[in-house]
C-alpha cells in the first residue's frame, strides 16, 4: 500500500482526503455535543424552575445566561414572556427552538455522505486497477504481463480495502454522534416542556392570589 501511495495512486489520496474531512467534522461534533453542550442539564433545569416557582425571573435568566447551551436560549425566550399568554410563551419557545436546533445538528448530516463517497471512490479505484490489469495482459512479454497484472490487482484490492475501512470508521463515528445529538435534542424538548408548564402554573397561582 505504501508503494501505491508513493506512486501517487489518485483514488487512495482522494479517500485520505475524505478521511481527514471526516475526522475534522467528527472532532467538531464531539466538541460541540460532549464538551460545549455537555454538563448536567437536569441540575440546571431544577435551578431555573426553582427560581421561576419563587417568581425570581431575573435570577432564572441570569442562570440561563451563564453558559452557552441551546437549552438556555429556549429558557430565556420562555422566561422573558413569563407574564404573557400561553400562546405567546409557546410561540417564543418554538421560535427559539427553530433557531438553536440547526446548530445542534450542524454538520452531522454530512457524515453518511462522506461514508458513501469513500465507498464510491474505493469502487472507482478498484475498477481502475482492473482496467490496468487487463490492459497490461495484452502487451509485452510474459514477465511484463505478470507485473502489470499484479500491479493492477494490488491497486484494485487496496482501493477496495481502504475505501471500506474509511466508510466503516465514518459510519461508526456518525452513529455515536447521532445518538448524542438525539439525546441533547430530547433534553431540550423535555426541559422546555417542563419550564412552560411551570410558568403557566405560576401564572395561575398568581391570578388566584390576586382574585383572593
Amino acid at each position: 500500500m505504501l508503494e501505491l501511495i508513493k506512486s501517487g495512486e489518485p483514488f487512495l489520496f482522494a479517500n485520505m482526503l475524505v478521511l481527514l474531512l471526516g475526522i475534522a467534522l467528527s472532532a467538531q461534533r464531539f466538541h460541540s455535543l460532549w464538551m460545549k453542550y455537555g454538563g448536567n442539564v437536569h441540575d440546571m433545569l431544577q435551578q431555573v424552575i426553582g427560581f421561576v416557582e419563587a417568581g425570581s425571573y431575573a435570577k432564572a435568566i441570569q442562570v440561563c445566561s451563564s453558559k452557552d447551551h441551546p437549552l438556555h436560549a429556549i429558557f430565556k425566550a420562555a422566561i422573558s414572556r413569563a407574564n404573557r399568554s400561553e400562546r405567546e410563551i409557546r410561540r417564543a419557545v418554538e421560535a427559539a427552538a427553530t433557531e438553536v436546533i440547526p446548530k445542534v445538528r450542524k454538520g452531522t448530516a454530512y457524515m453518511p455522505q462522506l461514508s458513501n463517497m469513500a465507498t464510491l471512490l474505493g469502487l472507482i479505484g478498484t475498477i481502475r486497477g482492473l482496467i490496468e490489469s487487463f490492459s497490461g495482459v495484452s502487451e509485452g512479454d510474459a514477465a511484463a504481463r505478470q507485473a502489470a497484472l499484479s500491479k493492477g490487482i494490488s491497486i484494485a484490492f487496496y482501493n477496495t480495502y481502504f475505501g471500506l475501512v474509511v466508510a466503516v470508521v465514518l459510519i461508526a463515528a456518525y452513529m455515536m454522534i447521532l445518538g448524542r445529538q438525539n439525546k441533547v435534542i430530547a433534553q431540550m424538548e423535555l426541559g422546555s416542556a417542563r419550564l412552560v408548564d411551570t410558568l403557566l402554573l405560576r401564572q395561575a397561582l398568581t391570578h388566584e392570589d390576586k382574585a383572593a
